[in-house]
């Protein structure tokens, strides 16, 4: 990007405003119409609806704040998590012509967001450069390859659901344990209670309204279902035997998908389908691997 015009016309074309020359415009620029994010979604490989990746950039006030606690985890300058990064959407507040759709969409869905693209204070040249990047490495890998924070998001919550699940099946099992070693004691007489301050053997009323209870409890617990049902499990084999097709599936579900992009985007053709070219892809491959589990068996081997 050269030097940056005056000219409110020309300003306009530009893929990047810079934000110091925003107050040239003779009129504020809007915010990017539902269309122009639609388009902008497909442009990227997004799926409908799907939201745009956060910004790359920091929360200085949220780190500073754990420094002055002591909590130096965020300090680093390549540091990126979940709770320091920025909050606001990739490219939110920029504008510029940059995906061709008009001025008021700015790069949004890739970069640095306004604010921290001020706060870095980069040059306009250098911030195209890397969005255009990022543009040819979500189009090539998708959101979720790109997005790493998220995907560690989603690994540490699936192991954090697995850990609490072994926690309730131990806390289940030991008071199973329990309650059949009370009823052991009950059957075989040697549990005893007080009676005006005196030690005697239990009745055998006490006794049997005790037991009763007892198996109450143990029926409510459903503990027989808390197990892990080894009829709900797959065998190895059945995955071994159909990972040749899904394999030959995915190759096919990628290549439709590269095949329609180009069409889309660089030939600009017609597609088979209102549906952006994610979505489309999207279903065969479900419907495709619905077809191949179809006549899975579950349970163990005889």
């Amino acid at each position: 990007m050269g030097r940056t015009s005056h000219d409110p016309e020309e300003l306009l074309r530009q893929p990047l405003i810079p934000h110091w020359c925003l107050r040239r415009l003779d009129k504020k620029l809007e915010r990017p119409s539902p269309k122009q994010v639609d388009a902008i979604r497909s442009i990227l490989n997004y799926v409908t609806e799907q939201p745009f990746m956060r910004c790359r950039g920091k929360r200085w006030s949220f780190v500073k704040a754990c420094e002055e606690k002591g909590d130096m985890s965020h300090s680093g300058k390549k540091h990126r998590c979940d709770l320091c990064r920025c909050r606001l959407k990739a490219g939110s507040g920029t504008k510029g012509d940059f995906y061709g759709l008009g001025p008021e969409t700015g790069h949004l869905g890739v970069g640095f967001c306004w604010k921290c693209s001020r706060a870095l204070t980069l040059r306009p040249g250098v911030e195209l450069k890397m969005c255009r990047q990022q543009v040819k490495n979500l189009q090539i890998y998708g959101t979720v390859n790109m997005d790493t924070d998220y995907s560690l998001k989603v690994a540490q919550e699936e192991a954090a659901l697995a850990v609490r699940s072994t926690e309730a099946r131990a806390e289940v099992t030991l008071l199973a344990n329990e309650i059949a070693h009370v009823r052991k004691e009950l059957e075989s007489g040697d549990a005893f209670e007080y009676v005006k301050g005196e030690k005697m053997d239990l009745s055998t009323k006490t006794r049997a309204m005790l037991i009763a209870d007892l198996a109450k409890i143990s029926s409510k617990l459903g503990l027989d279902g808390l197990k892990l049902d080894q009829d709900n499990y797959i065998h190895a084999d059945e995955l071994t035997r159909r990972m040749p097709e899904m394999m030959t599936l995915v190759f096919n579900c990628m290549s439709k998908l590269e095949e329609m992009l180009i069409a889309k985007h660089v030939r600009g053709e017609e597609l088979e389908t209102s549906k952006t070219p994610q979505d489309y892809v999207r279903e065969i491959f479900r419907a495709e691997m619905q077809t191949i589990w179809a006549s899975a068996k579950t349970g163990r081997r005889k």
